[in-house]
């Protein structure tokens, strides 16, 4: 078995960067990493940057070499934690919202101990053990230093971290191949149905309220520690960027069986994003299926459930409007903000005005989508 060891142990040195106001005023000198030049898959994004002055007194202290790990100490709640390895073979020195990990060689691989706090930041676990305010998260380098971290021998370390690095590019691609799917699709949609801003091809037009047998919202449920009845319940965080449900991560939570029946989802359903600290996310709407377990899923009091009327809207077709620029032109108007947090506003949401081709129609697309995405893994 493999030993445990706290960060600390593991590294050489760790150092915060520095906060340097004046860079937008120059295009020359030494670049600054910044929080956005860590992207989501725990990858160095140099597609943009801001400079420090070659002559600034603090740089040598703080300028990055091959293998540094670049911790992203502060940011939203959600993104605190991101991490890289730096491979760069140019001088680039970080940001005070930036910590620089130097991993002692003869103990651990950068690559490794980067893959390890990387699976942690997927796990929410610096999400739950930050410091926040106002929408502003932060983790101090003590509690840091405290993360606890498995230590294979050298070789194995190494090994794990190509495997996943492998995992991670393949993940890299397919997420490219959605993104080109999502993309054929919408055209799809606007080629059978036109643009819902300008209705071309004249749709009856009803509200959203019209379109709907069931609207209502969730629960949360209470610990599910020491009780038998727990659910898995959908958060607005198994909703992805792209409007895909990822039931895998739900929370599991107490809520009892009698309960649980009225929130249990099923085949169709809509789920909305109704309460969020991430204003881009506030209206991002997802079907749901059944992931093919034994188990009943249920769903939060930060999203709402719409369930469409069958004889009426198909849910593909309502789901790809609801994700539209039409809808999110009217989702804009419907929110509000509440100590940091977006809050949409059910009743007026639901007065959008939707065009409804015939139902022929639309249960048409849903074929062809389903077809195409078969065929399409």
């Amino acid at each position: 078995s493999w030993k445990v060891f706290t960060l600390a142990r593991v590294l050489s040195d760790l150092k915060s960067g520095f906060a340097y106001g004046k860079h937008y005023a120059t295009k020359e000198g030494i670049p600054q990493l910044r929080p956005y030049n860590i992207d989501t898959d725990g990858r160095l994004d140099l597609s943009q940057f801001k400079f420090v002055p070659n002559n600034f007194t603090r740089l040598k202290e703080h300028l990055l070499v091959d293998g540094d790990i670049l911790f992203n100490n502060t940011n939203s709640p959600k993104l605190v934690g991101k991490s890289t390895v730096f491979r760069e073979h140019a001088p680039y020195v970080y940001s005070n919202h930036m910590t620089r990990l130097r991993v002692n060689p003869s103990k651990a691989s950068p690559d490794y101990v980067q893959k390890f706090l990387h699976l942690l930041w997927t796990q929410r676990i610096f999400e739950e053990q930050c410091q926040q305010w106002v929408n502003q998260a932060a983790i101090n380098a003590a509690r840091l230093l405290r993360t606890l971290i498995p230590l294979p021998p050298l070789e194995e370390q190494s090994q794990i971290a190509e495997i996943l690095e492998l995992a991670d590019e393949l993940r890299r691609k397919r997420k490219v191949a959605n993104q080109l799917i999502d993309k054929i699709i919408h055209s799809l949609f606007l080629d059978m149905f036109g643009d819902p801003t300008t209705n071309p091809k004249g749709w009856e037009v009803k509200k959203l309220e019209e379109l709907l047998e069931r609207n209502d919202s969730g629960t949360w449920g209470s610990s599910p520690e020491g009780k038998n009845d727990s659910f898995p319940v959908i958060r607005s965080t198994e909703i992805t960027h792209d409007g895909q449900l990822v039931p895998s991560t739900a929370a599991i939570r107490h809520v009892r069986k009698i309960k649980a029946l009225k929130y249990e989802l099923r085949d169709g359903d809509l789920i909305v994003v109704k309460s969020s600290g991430s204003p881009h996310l506030i209206g991002r709407c997802a079907e749901f299926y059944h992931p093919g377990d034994d188990r009943q899923y249920l769903f939060s009091n930060f999203v709402q459930r719409l369930r469409p009327h069958p004889q009426k809207v198909t849910p593909k077709y309502l789901q790809l409007l609801l994700n539209s620029d039409y809808a999110k032109e009217h989702i804009a108007r419907s929110q509000s903000t509440t100590s940091g947090l977006r809050n949409l506003s059910m009743k007026h949401y639901v007065t959008m005005l939707v065009p409804v081709p015939p139902l022929f129609l639309q249960q048409r697309f849903a074929e062809l989508v389903s077809q195409f995405e078969e065929k399409h893994g």
